[in-house]
Order: structure tokens, then sequence, then C-alpha cells
């Protein structure tokens, strides 16, 4: 016979449903978001799918598009050198290979189960099925902070209804920025369970893994490293460090899983060490974190091993120096022409110069304003949180906000500190005053929804094909140029905002594309000015590698009184858009003109031209 406390403890059917309960609540708020989220994803069905053709949206997503076909269904394979890019040189391509190349894996999948399926349909919908997996970790972020259930809500209601979640992963986004947003919550979310429990090994090596995996998607997540690391480094000030068993697990799997994502890098397989390739440079900061977290397992914090670790990190930097700077100038936006594309833009020039209050609060609602204030107060969190997941969080807000507030394009990094560290302060304020937590919760939500209605509005925007004006009025361009570089390919002269679009539609070559991240692609980009004041004659005897030249009337005009104008002082300007015929040696292809009635050298849009044998 066995005694009462040999037998299996059997949980009573009320206490099994009230465990089950919660757990129903979670999968009910994370499925409804979801639904939400993939509802104004798929809104702008119209817009990719033109016509016949699936279109990609946005400018990068072209060139994703080109690659994850070559390698899918194309002769190319898969290639991370481009002879096409910069032509006559060549280029590396910016991105690593993991999100393209597993593109075309889960591409070929596809279309062995539906042969017919069309590759472009395939991949313009599975930035939209990503919506489930980047509001699941939405959630357990939310819930790893601890937000009560209705906090949980509201910030899944955030992520739903934001026009930020729309444009990572509305269809036909095939960008990896929500890769990049996947990453960022994930670190969020196993860094808070690490710390709340530092002697669960299992959790610190699984937030090395992620962490080392990260930079295969994308150069610049190793940025991520840092916050386990600062918060590691003020628990070591404060003598109540994770163990250092589990500390030193951390950075060699860290060490190895970033080393064992760079086998497949040709630019690491050939000794390259630059911030804006998959090199060398992530293997090294890699080992700098492992390093220091290494360190801080070894010694106690004193004033003789703060001023170690501080002399041992000054040295590892040293041989960093110019990569830290060229990445400076990338997040600073100093860097080429980047200060003049919106994308990395502050908000706060947004703000104030470029878009104006509503329609910047359009993109992010007008919780933006509240960024700059809780920078601040979890940036003074940071020396005062005594719990560890509190302290980890304080460091992912001030770290995560200073990048939202640093550039639109990365707003993924703050977007969920920005969400989460309001909604935090509420239940604080709630709990430490006794508030009513309905009445807390309608008063929440009616503020959040206040502040969502310039966001609201945006969601329901149409927008042109592939989400690009310019690239849709002269689509008729692209598609002669298609024709003819199937014939006889060669290089084309247009603009680097065109590059992406022809390499696209094309077997031709550009001389530059929208890549701007290293000194090589700055110099294309400036290859292209200077052909294109020129005069005609000079093109051929200079570039005979020219075949095909894609202009657009903008690039060669200026508006005064309300009325654009080619400036004639240009002689290429004068040649392709003033003058009557062609010059010599050229032949007009197609044009597209703004206004069918405005007949002047200002009324063309764009134009295309062969250049004659």
């Amino acid at each position: 016979m066995t005694t009462a406390a040999e037998r299996p403890m059997v949980a009573s059917p009320r206490v099994a449903r009230s465990r089950a309960l919660p757990r129903f609540g979670t999968i009910a708020i994370w499925l409804f978001a979801s639904l939400i989220a993939i509802f104004f994803a798929l809104l702008e069905g119209d817009s990719t799918a033109f016509g016949d053709q699936w279109l990609p949206r946005g400018n990068d997503s072209f060139y994703h598009a080109r690659r994850i076909l070559d390698a899918a269904v194309g002769t190319r394979g898969f290639y991370q050198f481009d002879d096409r890019l910069q032509v006559p040189d060549g280029a590396w391509i910016a991105w690593p290979w993991a999100y393209d190349w597993l593109m075309a894996k889960a591409t070929q999948l596809a279309l062995w189960i539906a042969p017919s399926l069309d590759p472009m349909q395939f991949l313009s919908y599975v930035p939209v099925a990503w919506i489930l997996v980047n509001a699941a970790l939405f959630l357990a972020a939310a819930r790893a902070i601890g937000l009560s259930r209705e906090m949980q809500a509201l910030a899944l209601f955030c992520f739903a209804f934001s026009p930020l979640t729309q444009l990572l992963q509305w269809i036909g986004m095939i960008d990896h920025h929500y890769i990049e947003h996947t990453f960022v919550l994930l670190t969020v979310w196993l860094g808070l369970r690490w710390v709340a429990e530092p002697a669960a090994r299992a959790r610190a090596v699984a937030l090395g893994v992620t962490l080392g995996a990260a930079t295969a998607f994308h150069n610049g997540l190793f940025i991520l490293q840092l916050f386990p690391l600062l918060t590691v480094f003020v628990l070591w000030l404060r003598r109540s460090a994770p163990p250092a068993a589990e500390l030193r697990a951390f950075g060699a799997v860290l060490v190895l899983t970033t080393l064992l994502v760079l086998l497949p890098s040709e630019p690491f397989r050939r000794g390259m060490i630059e911030f804006g390739l998959h090199s060398w440079f992530h293997l090294y900061v890699a080992v700098c974190t492992a390093v220091a977290m290494a360190f801080m397992a070894w010694r106690p914090a004193s004033q003789g091993a703060i001023a170690a670790l501080v002399a041992i990190s000054l040295g590892l930097a040293i041989p960093l120096g110019t990569q830290l700077v060229g990445g400076a100038g990338f997040l600073s936006g100093t860097f080429s022409v980047l200060d003049n594309i919106i994308e990395v833009q502050s908000p706060y020039r947004m703000f104030t110069e470029t878009m104006g209050p509503k329609a910047t609060a359009g993109y992010y609602s007008w919780l933006l304003l509240l960024a700059p204030f809780l920078l601040a107060l979890f940036a003074y969190r940071t020396v005062r949180e005594r719990r560890p997941e509190r302290l980890y969080f304080a460091i992912v807000v001030t770290l995560g906000l200073a990048l939202l507030s640093s550039q639109f394009r990365l707003h993924y990094f703050g977007y969920f500190a920005l969400i989460g560290a309001a909604l935090l302060v509420v239940d604080e304020l709630r709990a430490r005053h006794a508030w009513h937590r309905g009445l807390v919760f309608i008063a929440a939500f009616a503020a959040v929804a206040l502040a969502f209605q310039p966001a609201l509005g945006r969601l329901f925007v149409i927008y042109a094909p592939a989400s690009d004006p310019e690239y849709a009025a002269a689509f008729k361009l692209f598609l002669d140029l298609e024709k003819l570089c199937a014939e006889d390919p060669g290089t084309v002269l247009a603009s680097s905002d065109d590059g992406n679009a022809i390499l696209f539609h094309t077997e031709c070559s550009v001389i530059a594309n929208n890549f701007i991240l290293r000194p090589e692609d700055e110099a294309h980009i400036q290859e292209i000015r200077r052909l294109m004041r020129l005069p005609p004659d000079e093109i051929r005897a200079q570039r005979p590698d020219i075949k095909y030249l894609l202009l657009r009337g903008q690039d060669f005009s200026v508006e005064r009184d309300g009325t654009r104008s080619i400036v004639e002082g240009n002689p290429f300007a004068r040649g392709f858009f003033v003058d009557g015929a062609p010059p010599p040696g050229f032949l007009f292809v197609d044009g597209v003109r703004r206004d069918l009635e405005d007949q002047s050298p200002g009324g063309l849009y764009a134009r295309l031209f062969k250049v004659e044998p």
C-alpha cells in the first residue's frame, strides 16, 4: 500500500481549469493580434500583384528578390559577389548569406510541393506569414518584463495596428528588416529569461546562439551583444553577476556560433575584416564580448579589476578603429549620400523638417513623444534597478530608444522598448497607488487609441506599385529594357535609385545601386554623377561598355514657381532632354511624360536610349 506522500499529486479539475484559462487567454491575444496585423499586411496586395506580375515592395526588396530567384530557379545559383553590380569592378553584396539563401531553399521547397506556383508570389507572402512569429515574440517579451494580462493585450494592439509592423511585413516586403526585428525580440526575451535565472545554463546558451546567428542575417546585429554585456557589467560592479560557469558558457557559445555561421561567408573565407561585410570583424567582436565576459567571471569587481577591464577593452577596440568610425558614420547618416535618404533620417528631423508632426506620428503614433522621457527614465533606472531582469530591460530601453531616435530605419530596435516601457510604467503606477485595474486599462486603452489616430489613418493609404511612385511611373521603360537586355545585355547608365529595379527586371548590369555602406559604393555613385555631366559623345568614348541609358528628367531639372524645367547648361541634359533629336550615336527607344498635355522639355519624366553600335 502506498502512502499519501508516495502517491503522485494530481491537480483538481478546478485547478487545471484555472491554469488552462491564462494559457488560452495568451493564445487568444496572440492569434487575434496576428490576424489584425495580417489583414493590414494584405491590404496592399494590389500594389504587389500588378497585372500578371508579382513585384517586390521597396528598393532593397528588388535586389533580395533577384538574388533569391537566381539561387532558387535561376542559372546563376547563389552568389555573394555580383559582377553585374558596380561595373566594371563588380561588388561584394553587403548583406550576409543566410536570409537570401534560406529564402531560396524555402522557395525550392514550395515549388516542389506546388510546381505551378509563381516563385515571386510565394516570396511575397513569406513576410506576412512571419507576422505569427514576431507577434508571438512580442507577446513573450511583454510577459517577460512582467506586464499584466491587460497590458499585454494592449502591447499586442500596438503591434497589430502599427504602420511600422506593416512596413516591415506587408505583402511583397522581401527586405530582411522583419527578420532583424525577430532577433531584437529574441534577444530581449531570452536575455530577460537568463538574467531572471542566472544559473540556468541552457538559457545562457540559448542567448549566445541567438546573438551568434544574428550576424548571418544582418551585419549590424552584432550591436545586440551590448544588451547582455552591459547588464552583466553593471551586475559585476555590484558583485551580483551570473555564475562564472554560465558567463563562460555564454561567451564560448557566442564565439562558436558566430564562427559556424561565418564559414559560408566568402568575405570571411578571404580574410576580409569589414563592418559592411559578414567578415572577420564579426568574429572579432564576438571574441571581444566573450573575453569581457570571461574576465568578469574570473575576477570580482575591484578598482584594479575595473582598471584592467577598461584597459583590455580599449586594447581590443584599437584594431577596429576605422571600422567603428565607418559604422558610426552609417548610424549617424553622415556617410556618402545617406543624409538625403528618408529611412536614415531621425524621427526628430522627420518631425521638424521633412515630414511634419502629423505625418511622422502616422508612422510611430503620438507615443513617439514619450521616447525622450522614457529614455531618460530608464537610463536612470540602469543605475537604480536592483532586480537583474529589470536592469536588463532598462538597458534594452535605453539602447533601443537611442537607436530608434537616430534613424527611421532602426525603429525595430526600439519599438518594443517604447511600447513595453510606457505600459510598464502604467502598471507600476497602478500597483503603487492601488488603482482599479479595470479603470486603469480603460484609461490606458483610450490614451493609446487616441495616440494611434494618425497611425490608423496611414494603415489604409493606397500605395503605388512596389510602393514606389517613381518606379511605377517608369514601369513600362523597365519592361522595354528587359526585352532589350534579353537580346543584347550590357551596362545601363541610370540613377543609383533605379539600380536594383534594373537588376531585378533585366540581364543588364549597372554602375551603382542603393548599397551605401562601403567607400566603393560611394565611388560608383559619384561615377554616375560624373558621367551625367559629360557631353553625350564623351559617354561613348569613356565608357564603351554602356549600351543603354535610363534617364529621369528630375535628375536634370529644377523647380521654379511651381514649374519644373530642364537645366540646359548641362550638356548631358541638353542632349537627351532638350534637343529634338537624340544625340548622334544614340537611339531613342521610349519615353514617359508626367502629363500628356505638357509637351515641354520639363514635362518629360523619363526616357530610354540605346547606344548605336
